[in-house]
């Protein structure tokens, strides 16, 4: 099994389209589908997003807020939300695409990383929480935070 992330930028707005269009059966939110494009662009700004392809297969995203914002006086990246394919939960998608947006904060000085359990998408936060406590995160509530230093 070859796990790669990579960032994405506008081209890749097609292969987001594949997951967004699951992510939003599964939450069951109504997507205009013809303004996806449009929307993917709009993510792109202020945001930064990841996708996790499984022998060349999407099979998941991170979307992060950009580290432009400051929480405390320190320059912070926030996990904005996570979507896995059903298929390949519990394969280390997940955790692929948090090391890479980890490295993406230490390349561009971010000294703290926000994660929020209740935008993981899961109605167990507990399970949440565990998830980001086994990525490096300390708990704080709702809010999971990793300090990049």
């Amino acid at each position: 099994m070859d796990i790669k992330v990579k960032r994405a930028f506008v081209n890749d707005w097609e292969t987001y389209l594949l997951m967004i269009n699951e992510w939003s059966d599964e939450k069951k939110d109504v997507l205009n589908i013809d303004n996806v494009k449009n929307y993917f662009c709009e993510v792109l700004i202020g945001h930064v997003l990841f996708i996790c392809f499984i022998d060349s297969v999407p099979a998941g995203f991170i979307i992060c807020m950009n580290g432009i914002k400051s929480w405390n006086g320190t320059k912070t990246l926030r996990e904005d939300s996570v979507f896995i394919r059903q298929e390949y939960r519990r394969l280390g998608v997940a955790s692929a695409l948090m090391n890479k947006a980890k490295e993406y904060a230490i390349d561009n000085g971010i000294k703290t990383f926000i994660g929020i359990a209740s935008s993981f998408g899961s109605n167990d936060i507990d399970s949440a929480k565990i998830f980001f406590e086994k990525n490096g995160f300390n708990c704080i509530g709702y809010l999971m935070m990793n300090s990049m230093e």
